[in-house]
């Protein structure tokens, strides 16, 4: 069967069963095995109690959900919700949740917010009453996601010295912590820096990275840069919002190098993936309006060549008509100049 159907047969099977038979937390299981995790939250929306009756389950079902929520990176959910919960909460669930929280920050880009919730979780009032091992589990993972908020933020030097710390304390970097902080020196215009930092390593998420490096160097050749990045902008090495980088990443090069053709045909394929780039993650933008700028510049070459004077749109609707039945990117960058012209 497949799994969507399995899943559907699930929830149907679950909401017809008696409520007593459906009353545990291990109905969510055979949802989730099944990938099923939207209807999962919809089974925790029906069966969870009132935290005014029963706040000890109202809690587990809400950890539960807040694991879910984490699981389709459905971040302002994770932030909407805990900000809604009652007073009186266990110390315990309540911490668990604004780790929830702190993560959901840096995924979104909010470094400042990130730290702030960190440290009311290092210094606040709510007091951690975890098993010892647990905590201090749950305090290295707090100290590696403040060296990524610190990150997020733009504290580059604050993020180094909580890394140092770490690596003293624990006798290792934190987890992906060379990847992040070569990131946010990308992020702050310090590409050497980031480079020296991606030597020795070998994954597909460096060879991106790297290759966003070569295309901000100011001598590279966009034909010979689009030879290098074409294993990766195809589907299956890189997620969408990657490759739409690498393409815009891509034009901006050809921009620097007066290469028209390559700047629209990459930036055109930026802006088709509809790849929206979460803001930790953005490293290169994508706008349509980088592309309208690309057919402005690449038209308006066209027409001086040509000799074609400005405003007369029937000269240069004439060109278009030229390029138009081969699908050539120059008939596509004269019909969008001309859509905006007076």
């Amino acid at each position: 069967m497949p799994r969507r159907a399995l899943a559907a047969w699930l929830v149907l099977a679950l909401l017809a069963a008696p409520a007593r038979a459906t009353s545990g937390l291990q109905i969510l299981d055979p949802l989730l095995e099944a990938g099923a995790a939207t209807l999962a939250l919809g089974v925790i929306d029906r069966e969870q109690p009132a935290h005014a009756q029963r706040p000890v389950a109202w809690q587990r079902w809400e950890r539960r959900r807040l694991d879910i929520l984490e699981s389709l990176q459905d971040w302002p959910a994770i932030r909407d919700r805990v900000a809604g919960y009652p007073d009186g909460l266990a110390d315990d669930f309540r911490v668990a949740a604004m780790e929830s929280v702190a993560r959901a920050h840096v995924a979104t880009g909010d470094g400042p917010a990130a730290v702030a919730v960190l440290a009311d979780l290092f210094w606040g009032a709510t007091q951690d009453t975890a098993m010892a091992h647990e905590r201090a589990a749950r305090l290295r993972r707090w100290r590696t996601l403040l060296a990524d908020a610190y990150l997020v933020a733009g504290r580059v030097d604050d993020a180094e010295t909580t890394a140092l710390r770490y690596r003293l304390d624990y006798g290792e970097d934190p987890s992906g912590w060379r990847i992040a902080l070569a990131r946010a020196l990308m992020r702050a215009g310090r590409d050497r820096e980031a480079g020296e930092l991606l030597v020795g390593l070998e994954t597909t998420e460096v060879a991106y990275l790297r290759l966003l490096l070569a295309a901000r160097d100011s001598g590279v050749d966009p034909t010979e840069l689009l030879a290098r990045m074409a294993p990766y902008l195809g589907e299956g090495r890189l997620l969408e919002p990657e490759r739409a980088q690498l393409w815009a990443a891509l034009a901006d090069a050809a921009a620097r190098y007066r290469d028209h053709e390559v700047r629209v045909t990459a930036m055109e394929q930026a802006v088709a993936l509809d790849a929206p780039v979460a803001a930790a993650d953005r490293l290169v933008p994508v706008a349509a309006a980088a592309l309208w700028e690309a057919y402005g510049d690449y038209a308006r070459a066209l027409a001086n060549e040509a000799r074609l004077l400005v405003g007369r749109f029937d000269a240069w609707l004439a060109l278009a008509d030229v390029f138009a039945p081969a699908g050539d990117p120059r008939a596509r960058a004269l019909y969008a100049d001309l859509a905006v012209q007076d």
